[in-house]
């Protein structure tokens, strides 16, 4: 699984806990939640959970690139947020770039 996809992946996965915390919802249900979303995430990116799985795995043992890939996802983030506060304050800007 190449850095693009795991960027895409984790941008998403990120929103979601974010979405999750927001909701306050109990813990099991929050978890169930998560793990359905999270499938349909990857499903939509055409990862599989294994797939995701191992190259995270590969990731973390690799911090090098690890912290190439949260660099970029955080700037993602960053630019989403910085968009979404704009938008509340009535100022016009572009869209975020897809996740």
């Amino acid at each position: 699984m190449g850095k693009e996809q795991m960027v895409s992946a984790l941008i998403r996965i990120h929103l979601l806990e974010t979405d999750l915390e927001l909701k306050q919802l109990p813990a099991d249900s929050a978890n169930a939640i998560f793990k359905k979303e999270e499938k349909e995430i990857l499903d939509s990116l055409k990862i599989d959970e294994k797939q995701f799985r191992n190259s995270y795995d590969f990731y973390i043992r690799h911090p090098e690139y690890l912290d190439i890939i949260y660099t970029t996802v955080i700037d993602s983030l960053s630019l989403r947020e910085a968009i979404a506060m704009q938008k509340e304050s009535g100022d016009t800007v572009a869209t975020a770039p897809p996740a």
